[in-house]
C-alpha cells in the first residue's frame, strides 16, 4: 500500500488489557488488506503496555492509539 494513499477502510478498536490480542489483531487487519485501511486504537486506560505496543505498529497516516486517562468502557469511545 503506498505511504500517501488516504485510508478508505478504517477499523476502530477498542482495548483495556489485551495486549497480545490487540497487537494479533492489527497484524491480521493490516495484512489482509490490500487496500489503504486504517486502524483506530482505543485504549480504555490499560495498564499492560497495550497503548506503547499499539504506538509501536506502523499505521499509513502516523496514527497512534487515542487513550483514555480513566475507564470509560467501550460504548464512550463511540459516542464521543
Amino acid at each position: 500500500m503506498p505511504d500517501q494513499a488516504k485510508p478508505i477502510v478504517s477499523a476502530l478498536v477498542v482495548s483495556y488489557n489485551a495486549k497480545d490480542l490487540l497487537l494479533q489483531c492489527l497484524h491480521a487487519f493490516y495484512s489482509s488488506a490490500d487496500i489503504p485501511a486504517e486502524a483506530v486504537v482505543v485504549d480504555n486506560d490499560s495498564s499492560d503496555g497495550s497503548a506503547a505496543a499499539a504506538s509501536q505498529k506502523k499505521q499509513p497516516d502516523g496514527l497512534g492509539p487515542l487513550m483514555n486517562s480513566i475507564r470509560q468502557g467501550a460504548h464512550r469511545c463511540c459516542i464521543g
